[in-house]
């Protein structure tokens, strides 16, 4: 075998087989021409700067042929008729352009429901509930230094955040103030809400569900009612929001935020814990990869908060869960009964939200937001306590609602015909809500009229019996007619020996007929004491709901009993009760 000549060999092979292959590309003889410039092939995507040298003569033609056959040049990927038409959606947010007319409509609702307020507020269409009126009182206490000496803590389900924003608004501007401070707590929720439903769906789910939140029941009421249900709420809607910002800002400082702010609503109203649950879900839904760190960073600085305020006045929260296990051991409402009412407030809204958890796609974040709606219902139901029933149903409305906004806006994306159908439910709503509001708003007492007319009349030191004690307190010592709230005894105090002296020897006597009435042992002893004659009569039609779902309308009166032949009045303060609650 060659060795030698192989390359020689190889040469020829390689100059024949050009040749043969393009036969149609003859080669003239080389011709002595300047050195050409290097040619760099283009790259994908790049585009490179070419420098060349002037030619002194033209190729030829059969030269520019072979060049044309052999050169690639690579063109820039054209992007798809799909890709082109289709807005970037960042997960979480929405297109700008695409979502424009869902967030005006947002802010307008959110606008709609400040103007709502404001004239159910400037109305003045009912009067002090008692539990505002005994905030209000303890806030004005606690204002003086006394609201943690008369044990307002032992039988509050909370701390005295709210009373002491309630009091201050009522020493500045009274109810009126008061209320609209509510109003900023209501408001402060929907925004809330809106911001958060918007990160973790849409701008169309977060408008309609900004839409049906405002028009639920429960919701127009802690709107504008002075109790401690409206912030504690608004610091758990906050909390959500937060921890909704991890789908745009992966931060741990939003971890951090919605810890606190569900420390805040648990010291403001214990029963808020309950949400814990949905909100740990939610954090495990948008934080996969790194759940169980977030959870526990969580979990640790909102329980080192509520410690810190639970370690100063442990003595007096250990009272108030020996009261709910009295409660909770001899209930003064049937259960079923119970069940039946939350079924009546919130039954409607929980079957539409149990459509959106089937129709949604997300359902590891949709089912936390299911359970949160049977918490409260469930916890009155077992437990038989009554109080606060229809106030503490706004927690579960918070994850509840955007369910529902999920269900309008599946409906309006398909055809033209589930569009109305997307309007009925929303209008159904609407319509529900104010059905419903109206029960809940007047299903106290208006003693305003009475309770003036007392505050007016009495003198400074007087004593007074009077079953609804704590709306008619808030009048008498804001006026100075009292020094103390505990200075009108209730049911309670007089069935439990608290009285200092000998009932026939009070000022004043108040009869209001209603659910929580004097025993007639009490009435029968008052009218042989021959002593008390009727100055001031009033009454109010009202409606309350029934245990089987009927509207029963019935007839509140108040009658001002005073004490014409005692002169017997006293400076002394008895003890704190813990009977203000129904």
């Amino acid at each position: 075998m060659p060795t030698v000549n192989q390359p020689t060999t190889n040469r020829t092979a390689l100059s024949e087989l050009n040749t043969s292959i393009v036969p149609s590309v003859a080669r003239p003889a080389p011709t002595p021409t300047p050195a050409p410039a290097l040619e760099v092939q283009p790259t994908a995507g790049i585009e490179l700067v070419r420098h060349s040298t002037p030619r002194t003569q033209p190729k030829s033609s059969p030269d520019a042929a072979h060049e044309a056959s052999t050169k690639t040049e690579v063109q820039p990927k054209k992007a798809s008729r799909k890709s082109a038409k289709t807005p970037a959606v960042v997960p979480g947010r929405d297109a700008p352009v695409r979502y424009t007319y869902w967030i005006t409509l947002g802010y307008l609702t959110l606008l709609a429901y400040i103007i709502i307020q404001c004239v159910f507020i400037l109305q003045r269409q009912s009067g002090p509930r008692m539990d505002e009126a005994t905030y209000i009182v303890a806030g004005i206490r606690t204002l003086q230094g006394q609201g943690i000496q008369d044990g307002y803590l032992s039988w509050f389900a909370g701390s005295l955040l709210w009373p002491l924003l309630a009091g201050l608004g009522f020493t500045l501007k009274g109810l009126l103030l008061v209320r609209f401070t509510a109003m900023a707590f209501g408001f402060v929720t929907l925004v809330a809400l809106y911001s958060a439903t918007r990160n973790l769906f849409d701008a169309r789910v977060a408008c309609f569900t900004a839409m049906a939140f405002v028009a639920n029941s429960t919701m127009l009421v802690l709107g504008h009612l002075g109790v401690s249900m409206s912030p504690a709420v608004a610091l758990l809607a906050i909390s959500l929001a937060c921890l909704s910002q991890l789908t745009n800002h992966p931060h741990r400082f939003w971890i951090c935020a919605a810890a606190v702010a569900f420390a805040l609503a648990v010291i403001t109203e214990y029963l808020a814990a309950l949400m814990l649950l949905p909100l740990l879900g939610v954090l495990a839904y948008v934080r996969q990869d790194k759940r169980r760190t977030d959870i526990f960073l969580f979990l640790f600085l909102a329980t080192g908060l509520f410690l810190a305020f639970l370690l100063s006045f442990q003595y007096q929260f250990g009272d108030w869960v020996s009261s709910v296990t009295n409660t909770v051991a001899t209930p003064r409402t049937s259960r079923l009964a119970l069940l039946m009412t939350q079924a009546y407030f919130t039954g409607i809204p929980c079957v539409i939200a149990a459509l959106g958890f089937l129709l949604a796609g997300k359902k590891k974040l949709t089912i936390f937001l299911l359970i949160a709606s049977v918490l409260f219902p469930l916890y009155h139901g077992l437990t038989g306590i009554a109080a606060d029933m229809d106030g503490n149903a706004g927690f579960g409305f918070l994850f509840l609602y955007p369910l529902i906004g999920l269900v309008c806006a599946l409906l309006w994306k398909r055809m033209f015909l589930l569009k109305f159908l997307a309007l009925i439910v929303l209008a159904g709503l609407i319509v529900l809500g104010v059905y419903q509001y109206p029960k809940l708003d007047n299903n106290w007492p208006d003693i305003r009229q009475p309770a003036t007319y007392l505050a007016q009349q009495a003198k400074p030191g007087d004593t007074f019996l009077i079953n609804d004690s704590w709306s008619y307190s808030m009048y008498l010592y804001a006026q100075h007619k009292i020094k103390a709230p505990d200075a009108v005894l209730n049911n309670y105090q007089i069935t439990h020996s608290k009285a200092k002296i000998n009932i026939c020897q009070y000022n004043w006597f108040v009869e209001t007929k209603w659910s929580n009435s004097w025993p007639a042992t009490i009435t029968k002893q008052l009218r042989a004491c021959k002593n008390f004659v009727p100055v001031y009569f009033y009454e109010q039609k009202d409606t309350a709901l029934k245990s089987n779902f009927q509207i029963l309308k019935y007839t509140d009166t108040v009658t001002i009993w005073k004490n014409i032949n005692s002169h017997i009045t006293t400076n002394k303060t008895p003890g704190p009760s813990k009977a203000g609650k129904k």
